[in-house]
């Protein structure tokens, strides 16, 4: 027998858990933020957090955090690329060729 929800709260945290399982479920899907609006949401705030920090979509836009995201990886690129250098022995320069 399915136990009846009675009060608005009880009916709100049934819907919650409804839609925090299907949220779930899509976020290990390929595709799953194209079939799931709460997967898409999740997944935005959570990579507006990786480059801006918190509640990062409220204090940016979004071609802010697309340019951040662009300048983290060009930094990544570039600290690689070093590492790189270092690890075969090659002589570390700058961009005008003068030892570093």
């Amino acid at each position: 027998m399915t136990k009846q929800l009675t009060t608005d709260q009880q009916i709100q945290a049934h819907w919650d858990a409804h839609h925090a399982k299907y949220r779930d479920e899509a976020m290990d899907d390929k595709a799953g933020l194209f079939v799931n609006g709460d997967a898409r949401w999740l997944f935005i705030n959570k990579v507006c957090e990786l480059i801006g920090g918190e509640d990062a979509h409220k204090r940016f836009t979004p071609n802010e955090l697309i340019e951040m995201c662009e300048e983290m990886s060009e930094s990544h690129r570039l600290h690689l690329e070093q590492e790189e250098r270092i690890s075969t022995g090659e002589d570390l320069c700058d961009e005008r060729g003068r030892p570093l």
